[in-house]
């Protein structure tokens, strides 16, 4: 139980360069928080778009085994350089929430190994529950 305001819990990252992104889907777990979280916000940024085949983000929680985003896939060709963009979070709210030391994980999809995009970067904001 949550006494006075909800304490936040950051979790963020940056794709390392050199990651072979081309036609490969790359898998991050991540999660473990030391309390029940639920997710509010998750935002994705990148300073060179990939302009080539299809780049998709998933984020899964694992232990409802489904999509945390409010559709199964975000289209992240549509990032706008050097922008934050707010990705729609699930309705539903069972999905939304991470139980103690709860897992999810987020994928990000290429199918063309020409991916020119760069300098990705994911942010998402949990709060306790």
């Amino acid at each position: 139980m949550v006494v006075g305001a909800p304490r936040p819990f950051w979790w963020t990252s940056d794709w390392p360069e050199g990651t072979d992104q081309g036609a490969n889907t790359i898998n991050w777990t991540f999660g473990g928080f030391p309390v029940a979280v639920r997710l509010v916000s998750i935002h994705a940024f990148s300073v060179v778009p990939n302009t080539v085949g299809t780049y998709t983000l998933a984020l899964t929680n694992n232990g409802t085994a489904a999509s945390m985003l409010a559709g199964a896939t975000f289209n992240m060709n549509t990032l706008v350089a050097n922008t934050w963009a707010a990705l729609a979070v699930t309705g539903t709210e069972a999905d939304l929430r991470l139980a103690l030391l709860g897992r999810a994980t987020l994928a990000l999809a290429s199918d063309n190994a020409g991916f020119d995009g760069s300098g990705i970067f994911i942010a998402a904001l949990f709060e306790e529950t």
